[in-house]
Order: structure tokens, then C-alpha cells, then sequence
């Protein structure tokens, strides 16, 4: 007797397992039908985790303001960032945090991160929107179907479009160039070179930086002793600035023809004279919808907001379109990113070509020792 109740006991105490079970599971299940989760790889320590702290702020604002605009619809997104330090091997590690939160989509920011992890992102098809991502690699990862979205300016539109005003504008026939020793460097000297010559310009000289160099006056020196009135210079970083103001330390006073890392905060701070300094940059927009971000972001966060902010707030707002207010599979996310056409961005217009890449459009810039001024 005493068994039969002993096993009616664990019987019930089985049921109510499994009944409590259920209800957690179901209550879950519901509450991640109303949760679209974006999983964000950035980079908040290292060389550059200003940028990628700005970033993170940015997508962080525009994720505030969508859940308080959809709070009737009940569909709410769930943002986690992750550190990718700013190199391969801890952006593959992040990234697999995120996939293991069950991200339903992805930011992810860096030159030194996004292409260690595009394989995955193909592979496991997980609708992403890249920025800070100047090269060109892990777009080629796109061959078959676009999973990867760019939404930066890519080195080749940066180089070409300061190659065509060096020729049309500036009336020059030879320069030299001094790249960084990278990806970003060999995209950039690829894409000037054959511009340049394709118009009738001739670079008679490049050398090669690297990343940690804190003193290149020998490769420079050599490149002023090519005797020509520009040189153009690639790169980004600490090492970059030094570059560009050792260029003045060893005596050149011709034009330094440059990126628009220039006026990134880590690289100008080590240039003294921004003298004859012409980059390429966005056109940016001529409504009040970035002043009105600008002033949302200082209240938020109590400072300036960059434009690496402003590039975040943009990528949220591209990726959750995708999403049109309700969870989705990962390939209409993906169809409806490419098929929206032109996105209306705090940054300008942005429309993505076949192979994820976009057109944002560019301008060239003149720096002096006080401010910038438009070069009509």
C-alpha cells in the first residue's frame, strides 16, 4: 500500500516537473517572439576603442528610440555588444558569444575584425551590416549570396576620388605615396595608382609604413627625394598621423594628399601642421536630422557625438528595416535589406550595390592649422 501511494506521490511530482516545464518553455518561447536580438561586434578596448565605443553608443541610441516608438506593437529589440579588441582571433571569440546568445542579426565594425569572421557570417547566413570597414575583403566573401551589408566608405572610392581631383583639380602629373603595410594600404595604392594613371598621372614612387612604426624618416626621405610636389598618404592610426607630421619634420612643403582617417582623433593628434592637407570625406547632409541626433546623443551621453556614433545609429536603423516590425527568417531579413533601395541616413543617402557594398557620396577637404575649410 504504502508503495502504491509512494509512486502516486512521485507520479504527481512528475507531472508538476513537467507541467512547470512547459509553462517556462512557453513563456519563453513567447517572449522571444517579441524579441528581435542583435548581437554587435565592436571593439571597446585597444588602439581604437574610442571609435568603437562611439559606435557602440550610437546603435545603443537608436535601439532606445525604436523600443519606445514600438511599445504598442510590443516588438522590441535586445541589443548585446561584444569586445572584439580590435583583432582576429578575440573578434572570432566575441562573435561566437553572440551566436550563442542567438543573435537574430548582426552588427559588426573593424578592418581587423569583420574579415576573420565573414565565413561564418555567410556561412551560418546571419543578416549583417558592417561598418568601420575601409577593405574590402570580407565583402568577398558575398560571391554567391549577400549575407554582408557595407555601410562605410571603402578605400577604393576614397582613393579614386582623390586621385581624380589630384588630376582635374589640383593639376598634378606625378606624386609618390606612402601606404600603411596592410590590406587598407594595398586596396588604396591599387585603387590610386591605376586611377591616377588612367587619367595621365604618373606615381613615381611607393613605399610602405608599418602599423607600430613610430619612426619612418628614412622611407620618407626617400620619398621626398623623388622630387615631387604631392604625395599621397594611406592609412589609419597612430602610426598614420606620425607619418603625415614627420613628412613636415623632414622638410617637405608640397601637398600631402590623404584619407579621412586624418581628422580621427588617435591619428591627429600627432600632426602639428595641417598645412596644404587635402582628404576625402562624406558629403554630409544639409537637413536637421543629424543636428537633432547630435543633440539626442549629448543628452544621452553627456558628449559630442562622432561620427562613428552617427555610423552606428545609421547601421540599427538599415538592419532592423530588414526586420519591418516582426520577427522574420534570415533570408527575408537579408532580401528586404537589399530590395529597400535608397535608405535615408543621418549620413546621407545609401543605396547597396550587388554585392553588399554601398555608394555614399564623397568630397574632397582641405585642413589648415586652425580648421577645415571646404575646397570649392
Amino acid at each position: 500500500m504504502k508503495n502504491k501511494k509512494l509512486v502516486a506521490i512521485i507520479g504527481i511530482v512528475v507531472l508538476l516537473i513537467i507541467f512547470v516545464f512547459y509553462i517556462c518553455n512557453s513563456s519563453k518561447a513567447s517572449k522571444d517572439s517579441n524579441v528581435i536580438k542583435i548581437g554587435v561586434l565592436s571593439f571597446l578596448t585597444g588602439p581604437y576603442a574610442q571609435m568603437g565605443n562611439d559606435l557602440a553608443n550610437g546603435i545603443l541610441l537608436a535601439n532606445e528610440i525604436y523600443n519606445e516608438s514600438n511599445k504598442k506593437e510590443k516588438m522590441q529589440v535586445e541589443i548585446k555588444i561584444e569586445d572584439g579588441k580590435g583583432e582576429g582571433k578575440s573578434a572570432v571569440s566575441a562573435f561566437a558569444r553572440l551566436q550563442q546568445w542567438g543573435m537574430d542579426a548582426a552588427i559588426a565594425a573593424g578592418d581587423n575584425q569583420v574579415p576573420t569572421v565573414a565565413d561564418i557570417i555567410v556561412r551560418d547566413k546571419i543578416p549583417t551590416i558592417t561598418t568601420i570597414m575601409s577593405n574590402s575583403k570580407a565583402l568577398t566573401y558575398n560571391d554567391n549570396e549577400v549575407w554582408i551589408f557595407r555601410d562605410w566608405i571603402s578605400v577604393t572610392s576614397l582613393a579614386e576620388t582623390m586621385a581624380n581631383y589630384a588630376i582635374d583639380n589640383l593639376r598634378l602629373t606625378n606624386v609618390a605615396m606612402l601606404k600603411m603595410r596592410s590590406e587598407f594600404g594595398d586596396e588604396a595604392e591599387k585603387a590610386f595608382v591605376s586611377t591616377f594613371s588612367e587619367k595621365g598621372g604618373k606615381t613615381v614612387l611607393v613605399e610602405s609604413f608599418n602599423e607600430s612604426d613610430i619612426d619612418a624618416k628614412s622611407i620618407i626621405l626617400k620619398v621626398i627625394a623623388s622630387n615631387v610636389n604631392a604625395i599621397y598618404v594611406a592609412g589609419y592610426g597612430v602610426s598614420y598621423g606620425i607619418v603625415i607630421n614627420q613628412l613636415r619634420e623632414c622638410g617637405f612643403q608640397g601637398l600631402i594628399l590623404t584619407v579621412d582617417a586624418v581628422m580621427n582623433p588617435e591619428s591627429k593628434a600627432q600632426i602639428k601642421n595641417f598645412q596644404n592637407i587635402y582628404f576625402t570625406r562624406f558629403v554630409e547632409p544639409m537637413d536637421t536630422t543629424y543636428e537633432s541626433f547630435k543633440i539626442k546623443y549629448k543628452q544621452r551621453f553627456g558628449h559630442d557625438a562622432s561620427v562613428y556614433a552617427a555610423y552606428g545609429y545609421d547601421s540599427f536603423n538599415i538592419l532592423i528595416t530588414g526586420f519591418n516590425g516582426q520577427k522574420r527568417s534570415s533570408k527575408d531579413v537579408r532580401n528586404a535589406i537589399m530590395e529597400h533601395g535608397v535608405y535615408n541616413t543621418l549620413l546621407g543617402e545609401v543605396k547597396f550595390k550587388s554585392n553588399g557594398d554601398c555608394s555614399i557620396p564623397l568630397r574632397i577637404q582641405q585642413m589648415s592649422d586652425l580648421h577645415t575649410t571646404d575646397e570649392k
